[in-house]
């Protein structure tokens, strides 16, 4: 597994290059509507690597909801309101699970071994 080196503190999963762990789109609008995407990057951290995965695996619905992003993102730019989206795969965490929870890191899934 590639992992390349944090040039934050040692035990910091993004460096500050790195976006944060998720944006916010339309932050200021009064619409009484809120979206939220969880699953809408294939990102990893640098930190992290490839994280054993080949780039197919990386892209494919293991690592992200296909489409769910961008869709997340027409919505709130078409209906003026507020959306929040994950920046990273939910291979790294899946963000509608809780922590404690054995599914919010996978191992496997869809037939794939997450060595990371």
């Amino acid at each position: 597994m590639a992992v390349a080196h944090n040039n934050n503190h040692p035990n910091s999963l993004l460096s500050t290059s790195e976006p944060k762990p998720f944006r916010v789109m339309n932050h200021l609008s009064e619409v009484p509507i809120l979206l939220n995407c969880e699953h809408a990057s294939c990102r990893f951290p640098a930190s992290l690597g490839d994280m054993g995965l080949d780039p197919f695996a990386r892209r494919c619905h293991l690592a992200v909801d296909i489409g769910a992003g961008r869709l997340t993102e027409k919505l709130a730019e078409g209906l003026g309101v507020t959306a929040v989206l994950a920046n990273y795969s939910r291979l790294i965490v899946d963000c509608n699970r809780q922590l404690l929870d054995p599914t919010a890191f996978l191992e496997y899934g869809d037939g794939i071994i997450v060595p990371g």
